[in-house]
């Protein structure tokens, strides 16, 4: 219990964005910053070259790498 204003808990009262909401993609290579990760994979787009994008074929995920997509 905690008096303090520190929210410990889940707390039902509280109205604002859900944790996982709030997470913000930021951009490794330039200072793009976006708290929908769908429109970060849409931007990150212009950092992989077209013949280097590999594409999740169930959601909107993009990168160059092989291995990141299949641990996606």
């Amino acid at each position: 219990e905690s008096l303090n204003g520190t929210n410990t808990t889940s707390n039902n009262s509280e109205k604002s964005t859900p944790p996982s909401k709030a997470k913000v993609h930021r951009c490794r290579q330039c200072s793009f910053v976006s708290s929908v990760k769908e429109d970060y994979w849409a931007h990150h787009r212009v950092h992989i070259r077209a013949d280097k994008i590999l594409e999740c074929p169930s959601c909107p995920f993009v990168t160059e790498y092989k291995h990141h997509l299949e641990y996606h």
